[in-house]
């Protein structure tokens, strides 16, 4: 598993639980599960490729391995895109719809490069039948994994052969909104502007606007939808406007975090934007 909101890509949150077939399966099969710190490897035993062929042969055996995805990151929804959580919806990923990527046999358990609204499954779809039971409509997984065990034979099978890697990759994206900076305190009394060392973003000034608790703040809105991230690479500036490309106010500004996002209709649409106060 993989995430652009780390800088490394590796979401380290994640706990994969086997459903109770999955774990018979993996009892009678000869398999063996190890976990990693973003993802699970799934292991034959020494001279069990022929009980393996004979529980995918048994049609009262399931055909897939299927694991419900938790993760102790509660922040997780929020960085993510899109959101992992839907009222009536669970992200699906089925390694029979996969998508073969470069040179190394990898598949890509989406159609698009990162998960997206496309892969959920709507939680009354009979393939949740036997996956989803009452406890996790109260704690919800973040998503459910199936891994067709034919796939997995063919890989063991071939473990040598090249461009047969037996990997399977879930991609999410991290979550991009507009960032909005509110400028309160003496700092709204300049004529201040903000400036992208980095990136190329650019921001707009939208005026003065009031706060629940009465004050006033000036307003600054970016143009473009910006990542969030773990360790952001954004590096935006406050200046006072002026000669020489005006004077430096504040040399770096504060980055976007996960909870500071709302919905709202920008340019006619809604989107998600993060707002950051920034009191001088």
């Amino acid at each position: 598993m993989t995430h652009t909101y780390f800088a490394d890509g590796r979401c380290r949150s994640l706990v994969f639980n086997p459903t109770p077939g999955t774990v018979h399966l993996i009892n009678k099969a000869g398999l063996v599960t190890k976990h990693s710190d973003s993802g699970v490897y799934i292991l034959l035993e020494s001279g069990g490729i022929d009980t393996l062929r004979q529980r995918i042969a048994d049609p009262d055996e399931p055909s897939a391995l299927v694991f419900k995805v938790f993760t102790r990151d509660r922040d997780f929804p929020y960085y993510t895109e899109p959101g992992t959580f839907n009222e009536e919806a669970l992200l699906y990923f089925d390694s029979r719809k996969g998508v073969a990527t470069g040179t190394t046999g990898a598949i890509r358990l989406h159609s698009g490069d990162y998960v997206s609204e496309l892969d959920f499954e709507k939680l009354d779809a009979s393939l949740f039948r036997d996956i989803v039971d009452k406890r996790d409509r109260l704690v919800r997984p973040a998503f459910v994994v199936s891994i067709d065990l034919a796939m997995a034979l063919d890989a063991f099978a071939d473990a040598s052969v090249p461009n047969r890697s037996g990997e399977c990759i879930v991609a999410f994206k991290s979550r991009e909104t507009f960032w909005r900076y509110y400028l309160l305190g003496e700092m709204k009394k300049r004529d201040a502007f903000i400036v992208d060392r980095n990136n190329g973003y650019a921001f707009d000034y939208v005026g003065e606007e009031s706060l629940p608790d009465g004050r006033t703040a000036l307003t600054f809105i970016s143009q473009q939808r910006i990542p969030v991230k773990e360790n952001s690479n954004c590096f935006f500036q406050l200046k006072e406007k002026g000669a020489n490309g005006g004077k430096m106010l504040i040399r770096r500004l504060p980055v976007a975090t996960p909870h500071q996002f709302g919905k709202e209709l920008i340019h006619g649409q809604e989107a998600a934007v993060s707002n950051i106060y920034i009191n001088c």
